[in-house]
């Protein structure tokens, strides 16, 4: 039998604090514009919802979270 190779792939964001922050692309269950979680930080653009439930607002657009995601991802030899 051949042994299984997992990995993970992690991208980065910055919180509103400007503190860098690696995430697993394959843990994030959805990405929200700051407007639909109007109690977030006035400097999040965009809060990534985990799989656990845990919000994290970055200050990164959305569309750049999925960019450094799908970039992530396209380094791993992963598909997202």
């Amino acid at each position: 039998m051949l042994p299984t190779l997992i990995a993970a792939v992690f991208f980065l964001v910055h919180s509103p604090g400007g503190s860098d922050i690696a995430l697993n692309s394959a843990e994030v269950s959805s990405i929200r514009q700051r407007a639909e979680m109007p109690d977030q930080h006035e400097d999040v653009r965009c809060v990534i919802v985990m799989t656990n439930g845990l919000s994290i607002g970055v200050i990164e657009t959305c569309r750049e979270v999925i960019n450094a995601m799908a970039e992530a991802d396209k380094k791993s030899g992963s598909k997202p």
